[in-house]
């Protein structure tokens, strides 16, 4: 049974491998289908990720990628796979390439100090009161040394490192990382998401557009079980937002 399938360009990983698995019911993706089967690309023609953006990247350079999981967890709790998915991919980071700034920019931005190097796009095909399966896209940048001047804060493992990586063997070392994060219980699991967490105990500028366009400052307390965003103002009284209700302002 073929476990990776890789194409010169796809409009987006993503939408591929979901075509791929919803050609199929519920009972039998699995068995077409083998947990953290995977679609990679040299190219997207129109890579997503959050809130609708478009994912750039340069031909061959980067790790273009979509996992199929199968997280066996009801919908309300669908927030531990962004969990699992970032810290795998921090830890992956912070441990093969000896990289100490590896944070988490809630909810699953992978950044380097204030420099993103992952995105996440984490997508679930809900069955009744369950997940039917997971596909989890994720856009490493990791030889690329020239990015668009709108992305101003974009980096890769060439430019933190000095050294060009093999595309293909990161993704078979992030893969283990993966299976070893999905074995951690529910609390160590979240304990190391905080551990990463940008910002946290920090005051910093947000925007929160139902309320207001003025800056508000705020600190990181935590995430809750559900993924809302936890949040002290200076009277410390605690604020909760979904992840769009709320942005930062582009401010180290």
């Amino acid at each position: 049974m073929k476990t990776h399938l890789h194409f010169k360009s796809l409009t987006s990983t993503n939408t591929c491998l979901k075509d791929l698995a919803g050609k199929y019911s519920a009972k039998e993706v699995q068995n077409f289908f083998p947990p953290y089967f995977v679609i990679t690309a040299d190219k997207q023609e129109s890579g997503r990720g959050q809130r609708g953006k478009k994912w750039e990247s340069e031909s061959g350079k980067n790790l273009l990628a979509s996992f199929l999981l199968y997280p066996n967890i009801p919908p309300n709790r669908q927030f531990t796979v962004c969990q699992c998915i970032s810290v795998s991919v921090a830890e992956f980071l912070k441990e093969t390439f000896s990289i100490p700034n590896v944070y988490i920019k809630w909810s699953n931005d992978i950044y380097i100090g204030h420099k993103k190097i992952v995105g996440i796009l984490i997508e679930h095909s809900i069955c009744g009161e369950n997940i039917n399966y997971t596909v989890a896209g994720i856009g490493m940048n990791i030889n690329q040394t020239i990015f668009p001047s709108y992305l101003p804060n974009a980096t890769s493992l060439y430019l933190e490192t000095g050294r060009e990586y093999d595309v293909v063997a990161c993704m078979k070392i992030l893969i283990e990382k993966i299976k070893q994060t999905e074995k951690l219980s529910t609390s160590e699991l979240k304990n190391r998401y905080l551990s990463f967490l940008y910002k946290k105990d920090k005051f910093s500028n947000f925007i929160v557009p139902k309320i207001s366009d003025i800056p508000i400052s705020l600190k990181i307390r935590g995430v809750s079980d559900s993924g809302l965003l936890e949040l002290l103002d200076e009277n410390e009284v605690l604020h909760r937002y979904a992840f769009n209700e709320i942005g930062y302002l582009n401010t180290n």
